[in-house]
């Protein structure tokens, strides 16, 4: 999902080439204020990490000169940002424990931190369990959150229920009827976008996340999540959408290869842990590609039109369609172009749908779930 690549990037200063010195993950106290520090002490010959507040949930960025044994120096704020910092100073002692002095704004506080302690893992997700086990800090960041009940809504014939998590206010629906393993994929992913929101938004990032239920049947699922993000120190801001298409009965996410399939033999899914693998990369640009391009271009032609400038939206291009995010509408499949950064007001033309009997001629093996 594109939404979490802000996380991403508040990452990359944590990054520490091929020999990465053991991350320091602290919590305690702030003055008076409950603090999460996640501290790289040697990461390029230099010290990078970022807090939060426990109130607030927000990265705030550290820097500073590499740690010397037991004593670590830091500013808030990148290395390139100008003006006053705030500045800590820290002292180990022989437990883990550091304590020392935030200073800034004429005023001192007393600093002092703990080993990380985390939640048992034992009533978690599968979403946030792995979060524990892969990135603590951001784990620890959810930890305490809980989604709060909120209205009905009949969508399609059907009653959805909506959950919203206070602090971020990322919201998103159960199928009232569906399988628990359904409404718990749907539990996850507000969870996951929870993450993305307050990983996004540091001390001067944007995000917005628009919830679209755009189809829903006694056994399916397909819904939009569109999000527009300015995360707190990239450079540009950027929009883009990670539908959801559910079997509600298995609990399965679909790919677009159980229900659209143009190859050869058995459709090439999308690894658990990746979601374009080397093979499905490969089919999607040399065939699925380009038959969108030839469908399109017979089914929209004016949307499928060369620029006239030479500048515009080109469709044509198959590259646009290798990654296209898609889901089910009642009147068909929709598959929408990605473009690079620059070019990214070229991604919604809207009404770019295969009918169903369109696909239906290029079946997949759950293509039987498709609304008739």
């Amino acid at each position: 999902m594109k939404v979490r690549l802000c996380g991403l990037l508040l990452g990359l200063a944590l990054i520490a080439g091929t020999a990465q010195a053991e991350k320091l993950l602290l919590e305690g106290t702030l003055g008076k204020a409950s603090v999460v520090v996640e501290v790289d002490p040697s990461a390029n010959d230099e010290a990078y990490g970022r807090y939060f507040y426990d109130r607030y949930r927000r990265d705030l960025r550290l820097s500073g000169p590499v740690r010397q044994g037991d004593r670590l120096k830091l500013e808030e704020g990148a290395p390139w940002q100008d003006g006053p910092k705030a500045s800590w100073s820290l002292a180990r002692d022989q437990d883990g424990h550091w304590t020392g002095t935030w200073s800034g704004d004429g005023k001192t506080l007393p600093i002092a931190l703990a080993p990380l302690q985390l939640a048992d893992k034992a009533s978690l997700d599968r979403y946030r369990q792995r979060l524990r086990q892969d990135d603590p800090y951001e784990f620890r960041r959810l930890q305490g959150l809980t989604l709060e009940p909120g209205e009905h809504q009949t969508f399609m014939g059907h009653e959805l229920r909506w959950w919203r998590e206070p602090l971020s206010g990322m919201r998103l629906f159960t199928v009232e009827g569906a399988s628990e393993a359904a409404n718990g994929v749907l539990r996850e992913r507000l969870w996951r976008e929870v993450d993305a929101h307050l990983s996004c938004l540091g001390s001067d990032g944007e995000h917005r996340l628009k919830v679209t239920p755009q189809l829903l049947t006694q056994r399916v699922l397909s819904v939009n999540l569109f999000s527009e993000y300015s995360c707190s120190g990239a450079a540009h801001p950027d929009f883009g959408s990670a539908p959801l298409t559910l079997d509600l009965k298995s609990g399965h996410e679909l790919a677009l290869e159980d229900l659209l399939w143009l190859g050869r033999g058995q459709p090439i899914r999308p690894a658990a842990d990746d979601r374009y693998s080397p093979a499905l990369a490969d089919y999607r640009e040399k065939t699925l590609a380009p038959w969108v391009v030839r469908l399109f271009t017979r089914l929209y032609p004016n949307l499928m039109r060369a620029p006239a400038d030479g500048e515009g939206c080109d469709y044509r291009t198959a590259d646009v369609w290798q990654f296209a995010p898609w889901y089910l509408t009642p009147k068909g499949l929709y598959l929408g172009p990605t473009f690079y950064r620059a070019a990214r007001n070229c991604d919604e033309p809207g009404g770019t749908l295969v009918p169903y009997a369109e696909v239906r001629r290029h079946p997949g093996p759950l293509v039987g779930l498709l609304p008739r």
